[in-house]
């Protein structure tokens, strides 16, 4: 993390009362999070969910939080000189039943709402969707539809994008692309300078990719 300027985490686990532990990772580092769970809510196995932004100090850039009331989006307003631009991270629900596409459809509702409220600003939408594009399932549907009803695009094709994977099972039989940046179309079109590979991620049963995107706003 102490190269990168944004960095959007989910699974941290954290209680909202544990949440402040974020600001201690990085003196270069300031944090806004969201917890997956209810302080008062007994959890019968491990803590699981949430989601933060954290981002570097020394960015001349002015941070605004944005509340939604969902234990699944974290969202920061960035303005600078001259521009500004919503960063949402999201830790959305894997597709097993009804019930839980409803809820995909219910977090891109509340994102939708956060991104018509900033229609002046550039916009970045990050982190595990549990959606793989190349899927034929209900969740897959609705992503690419919002996608092309807004006008956002999956930065993994881009032409300088050499991400295939993002995720795989832990006995290295199933490889899908579930982590995903969606961004408004000028930072598609003009901003995207790389994504690539950094480390891994191990948890449980479960391996994810961290990715790096590189990018660069002309204003």
């Amino acid at each position: 993390m102490y190269y990168g300027d944004i960095l959007l985490l989910q699974e941290h686990w954290l209680s909202e009362e544990q949440l402040n532990c974020l600001n201690t990772l990085s003196t270069d580092h300031r944090s806004v999070a969201v917890s997956g769970f209810e302080n008062d809510r007994v959890l019968s196995s491990r803590r699981y969910g949430g989601c933060a932004i954290l981002w570097r100090k020394a960015l001349f850039l002015t941070a605004t939080p944005i509340f939604t009331h969902s234990r699944r989006i974290c969202a920061m307003l960035f303005n600078g000189n001259g521009f500004s631009f919503l960063c949402i991270c999201v830790y959305m629900p894997f597709e097993k039943d009804s019930n839980s596409v409803d809820e995909f459809q219910r977090q891109l509702s509340i994102i939708d709402s956060v991104v018509s409220q900033h229609p002046n600003s550039h916009v970045i939408l990050g982190s595990d969707f549990n959606v793989d594009l190349s899927r034929n399932w209900s969740n897959t549907r609705l992503l690419n539809d919002y996608c092309r009803q807004t006008f956002m695009f999956p930065v993994f094709r881009h032409e300088h994008s050499t991400v295939d994977y993002t995720h795989h099972h832990f006995n290295m039989k199933y490889f899908n692309n579930i982590d995903h940046f969606i961004v408004s179309e000028q930072l598609y079109q003009a901003a995207i300078i790389s994504l690539s590979y950094t480390m891994l991620t191990i948890h449980l049963t479960m391996t994810h990719y961290a990715f790096t995107w590189l990018w660069m706003l002309l204003i």
